[in-house]
């Protein structure tokens, strides 16, 4: 390991090694190098103060948790000696590593809180990203749809201006069923729709027959609106618009 590693991760694979000889689950190491170890440990005389076969290398748990990089292990807990025999030592050994237990659960479950409370955050964050994209969506769609609108109430109003320079005084004094927006109602009173008359030129028998009176009257406020804002400077459809 020396040869091929840094002196600091040769001692650290060095100590690993060392306890898999000593330990049980170490058969599965070449032969040539556990008894190389143990030759080279057993030459240390007097060095060494362990028992014959006692394992030089200590293995104590520890449990790294995200609780503030905070490292828990067995050692830290401290000894609590609980006499001298060894129902005393397995009892104390048993409360050390319950306490351990205990406290990487509670790290564990602090952080389940912290990763819940972020999966919250995200998902609120989306839910408002994707409010905001829908109501964009909504806005442009209505802009379209207006823009088709007036696209196809200039051209049924040319046609219009066409047939009604044709046929005079021949077209019909009646009004739309179901308008569907404001600026077909302005169209409507200003130009007619259809081979229709232009209400603002409706005679006033024109305007008391059965069939239009109801509608007459109920639009007359909106025309009446919009034709003092156009008076006032405002184009139209913007008129329409801010109705």
């Amino acid at each position: 390991m020396a040869q091929k590693l840094e002196r600091a991760a040769a001692l650290v694979l060095g100590k690993a090694l060392l306890w898999r000889v000593f330990d049980e689950s170490g058969a599965f190491i070449a032969d040539s190098i556990r008894t190389r170890i143990r030759r080279a440990y057993e030459d240390l005389g007097d060095q060494c103060t362990l028992e014959t076969e006692e394992n030089p290398v200590k293995k104590v748990p520890i449990a790294i948790t995200r609780d503030e990089a905070e490292y828990l292990d067995d050692e830290e807990q401290g000894e609590v000696n609980i006499g001298n025999d060894g129902a005393g030592a397995n009892t104390n050994e048993r409360r050390r590593l319950t306490d351990l237990q205990h406290r990487i659960l509670l790290s564990s479950m602090r952080h389940l809180q912290r990763d819940v409370a972020a999966l919250g955050a995200n998902s609120e964050r989306r839910g408002r990203q994707v409010d905001h994209r829908l109501a964009t969506k909504d806005r442009n769609i209505n802009r379209l749809s207006i823009v088709q609108a007036r696209r196809t109430i200039r051209a049924q109003n040319a046609e219009n201006e066409e047939e009604g320079n044709a046929g005079g005084r021949n077209r019909i004094a009646e009004l739309s069923r179901l308008p569907k927006t404001l600026h077909a109602l302005w169209q409507e009173y200003q130009y007619g729709s259809g081979n229709k008359k232009a209400a603002k030129d409706f005679t006033p028998q024109e305007r008391g027959k059965s069939s239009v009176k109801h509608k007459y009257y109920l639009r007359k406020c909106l025309w009446e609106q919009v034709a003092e804002m156009v008076q006032s400077g405002m184009d139209a459809d913007v008129a329409c618009d801010r109705i």
